[in-house]
């Protein structure tokens, strides 16, 4: 059924709108309506749309703000999260730390929160539903380094955006990101105070390297030297993979520990990883040429992934503050909203390091 049909089939019950009036108007269970109002993830995106639609149509939110305490904030209706990946990825304890943090702060404020994957409109260079439905009056994107350019200004251009963990330099929008910056100076602080002098950085080099990678390493190049770590050769190691041969990312893993073995003496003592996963591949393979860690090397890795605390060492990480990212997104789309004109702001949210066993005091 289109949405035009749809709507001209909803007769708005008098008063407030039960629950069951939604379910049986748009045809499913009032289970699946609860986690739809209640801004849970895990309803298929094209029942979600019509539940909104839907309950849009019968005056839910509306009436139910009337009851508000008028100590809330008011109702600024629904908002759109949308994500450039499938749903399986999208559920991943990572992506749902940002979820809950914009859902807890839409919800506090009186609205609703409509989510989507959204990587199959990307493909096809189309406008997501909730958009062409005119379903929210704004969209939080959690865009990555191959979202196309093009597809984030057609979007930008019919409805307010805020870019989550991505920024756009073609077409400049309001952004939150963690401080990348911060994270790293964070990290060799650390290793410095624990007495490593030697540091090395991993990151895979790719044909478009990831925004957070680039701005690590740039942090690492940075404030090294700054704080009286030396870079020398072989201290950076961003290996490629060879797809040909049909290499994956342990095969990245062991070219980097190799050539930081192969500088003898002087081989780092410690190694600040771009991201959590390659750290873990430095730890699951680190055995096989003979290391103990962290005794022969410390590890500190990016995003304080859950899979750190079951590694053996577990692993010291960054945590990005994710739920914080979602929030301040909240707060900054809600601005872009009432102010569609004011000066394009991008918000820094900063960053913690949680020590685990991957790291250790340099051996006398």
């Amino acid at each position: 059924m289109s949405s035009a049909s749809l709507s001209s089939a909803i007769s708005p019950a008098p008063g407030k709108p039960r629950l069951q009036d939604i379910a049986a108007q748009a045809q499913v269970s009032i289970g699946t309506v609860s986690r739809v109002l209640s801004g849970k993830p895990d309803v298929a995106a094209e029942l979600a749309e019509r539940v909104m639609r839907t309950a849009k149509a019968m005056g839910y939110g509306a009436r139910s703000s009337e009851k508000r305490s008028s100590k809330r904030p008011r109702d600024f209706g629904s908002i759109g999260y949308i994500v450039d990946s499938d749903l399986p990825s999208a559920a991943e304890p990572f992506q749902q730390h940002f979820l809950s943090g914009i859902n807890q702060t839409v919800t506090e404020r009186g609205g609703h929160l409509v989510f989507s994957a959204c990587h199959g409109e990307i493909v096809k260079d189309a406008i997501p539903p909730m958009i062409v439905e005119n379903l929210v009056s704004g969209i939080i994107l959690k865009a990555n380094h191959e979202t196309p350019a093009a597809w984030i200004e057609k979007i930008s251009n019919l409805i307010p955006v805020v870019l989550l963990m991505h920024r756009s330099l073609e077409h400049p929008l309001p952004s939150v990101m963690c401080d990348n910056r911060g994270a790293v100076f964070q990290s060799l602080r650390r290793l410095l105070e624990l007495g490593h002098s030697k540091v090395g950085f991993f990151y895979e080099d790719e044909a478009r390297i990831s925004l957070h990678h680039e701005e690590r390493l740039d942090a690492f190049l940075k404030y090294a030297p700054l704080l009286g770590l030396p870079v020398r050769q072989g201290y950076v190691q961003g290996p490629t993979r060879d797809a040909a041969r049909g290499e994956e990312l342990a095969d990245v893993a062991h070219k980097a520990l190799k050539n930081f073995l192969a500088l003898g003496d002087r081989r780092p003592t410690a190694v600040v990883c771009a991201t959590d996963v390659f750290a873990l591949t430095l730890i699951r393979i680190a055995g096989s040429y003979g290391l103990e860690l962290p005794r022969d090397l410390s590890l500190i890795g990016m995003m304080n992934n859950p899979s750190c605390e079951f590694s053996t060492p577990t692993l010291s990480s960054v945590s990005l503050s994710e739920e914080e990212i979602g929030r301040a997104a909240v707060d900054l789309l809600k601005e872009r909203i009432d102010r569609p004109f004011a000066s394009v702001r991008e918000v820094a949210i900063g960053t913690h390091l949680v020590e685990r066993h991957s790291c250790a005091p340099l051996p006398a």
